[in-house]
């Protein structure tokens, strides 16, 4: 079958537009945030004092003389390395692993987070949240579950559903629980602060998951509201 060309577009190609577009551009705008996933102690004797902060760069940039905060402590330093294999790196950007050094020795385990001292999120114990629900068995309120955000585990419960959405007229429905596929939003609490971001305002930080304690199945996906 032959097609007439469209005279009135005189643009690029659709597909040479989708491979040269720059997907991840504003994810370098966002606050910036860091996971801790290990920490590293060589304890050699050419790295006797070496005390690096290994993890992937979630969202922003850090550059070397950044001024920085640990969540949840609070304790403040700044960045005085930033390497990457056998590479020092002046700057690390959303989606890179690196290892930050930081001047000051700081008591920082898996599950802390850095961020610059002028992006600081508020530790929150009870959010707003849409979830959907993955699990055989249904959710019920005030069930404890694992909450995993980013590299920090914690216990967890939803204190409330609000509503549950019918995902064929989107309508807001009551409901005491939520069955598998199921879609709603609900309260959650947690038993310790999450540094955690709007969905909306930072994808990456504001995103987790719930793991059933006793299957270690993974029952739920959550975005804050």
């Amino acid at each position: 079958m032959e097609f007439k060309k469209v005279a009135w577009y005189t643009g690029r190609p659709l597909l040479e537009i989708l491979e040269t577009m720059e997907v991840h551009k504003n994810e370098l705008k966002l606050p910036s945030r860091f996971p801790i996933q290990y920490v590293i102690r060589p304890r050699t004797d050419e790295y006797h004092d070496y005390r690096g902060y290994a993890g992937r760069v979630m969202s922003g940039r850090f550059s070397v003389g950044d001024k920085v905060t640990v969540l949840p402590s609070g304790q403040k330093s700044v960045i005085r390395q930033i390497d990457r294999y056998t590479q020092s790196l002046t700057t690390a950007e959303t989606r890179q692993s690196v290892t930050l050094v930081l001047e000051d020795d700081i008591d920082i385990s898996r599950g802390d987070m850095i961020v610059r001292d002028e992006e600081v999120p508020d530790l929150k114990r009870e959010f707003t949240s849409r979830i959907c629900w993955l699990d055989r068995d249904p959710m019920v309120p005030g069930k404890s579950y694992l909450l995993q955000h980013g590299t920090a585990y914690t216990k967890a419960k939803i204190s409330t559903i609000d509503f549950i959405e019918d995902p064929a007229t989107l309508q807001k429905i009551p409901g005491s629980t939520i069955a598998m596929n199921g879609i709603a939003q609900v309260q959650v609490r947690t038993a310790k602060g999450l540094p955690v971001d709007r969905y909306h305002d930072n994808p990456a930080n504001g995103s987790f998951i719930l793991i059933d304690e006793h299957s270690n199945n993974t029952v739920g996906v959550g975005v804050i509201q």
